[in-house]
């Protein structure tokens, strides 16, 4: 589990410097993909009830003997924009980067709240007919500081790493605004510093807003 969970951050940040160091000549995307300007800014609100394993939790021992019945109120700025500026091909026009700073409120256990920064990706793929709907996947990487209460079974030190997976719905309502419905998942341990090292595991849904600002004139 240790191995996965800074595996998952590095990367992340790694290929964010990638990400930014890249500038390829692409052919001009559509509007529905790429509105006038690439950056856009969301918000996200979500409720995390559920206590359920992220891809790299589901089988560990962490996860089948935390009795602590964790809840998670989640919100989230996130600065997205396409990962290549421009792409080589549709495939990879699909691909968003994502900057996130996340607030989690613990409403059920030991701590209170998690605070941190977030970086990873979205893969969004255009649904066929009339209406501007796509569905999508994501997933980021980070670390962040929680209120750690030394409980057994909780956390022991404020430093921890999270990771987010989301699977969604985006309605483009404009050209500038779109909202998103996902079902979304957090982690939150300590990536091993103590033993044993147990993991926050949430699941629920959550809904987000995005503003993608207009051609400058």
């Amino acid at each position: 589990m240790r191995s996965h969970l800074f595996l998952a951050t590095f990367f992340s940040f790694l290929l964010l410097g990638v990400a930014r160091a890249a500038d390829i000549a692409a052919p001009e995307p559509s509007s529905f993909d790429r509105p006038a300007r690439p950056i856009s800014y969301e918000f996200t609100m979500g409720e995390l009830p559920w206590k359920t394993s992220g891809p790299f939790t589901g089988v560990t021992k962490n996860f089948r003997r935390n009795p602590i019945p964790y809840r998670i109120s989640l919100a989230a700025v996130t600065f997205s924009r396409p990962l290549f500026a421009s792409g080589a091909s549709s495939f990879w026009r699909d691909f968003d980067l994502l900057e996130s700073v996340v607030w989690s409120s613990i409403t059920r256990g030991p701590e209170n709240h998690w605070g941190g920064v977030t970086a990873g990706f979205r893969y969004h793929r255009a649904l066929p007919g009339r209406l501007p709907l796509s569905v999508f996947a994501s997933f980021q990487g980070g670390v962040g500081a929680i209120d750690s209460s030394g409980q057994r079974y909780a956390q022991e030190t404020d430093l921890t790493f999270t990771y987010l997976n989301a699977l969604g719905v985006r309605a483009q309502i404009t050209d500038a605004l779109a909202v998103d419905f996902q079902v979304l998942g957090q982690h939150i341990s300590n990536g091993w510093q103590t033993h044993p090292s147990e993991g926050i595991d949430c699941s629920g849904f959550s809904l987000a807003f995005s503003y993608r600002p207009g051609r400058r004139r």
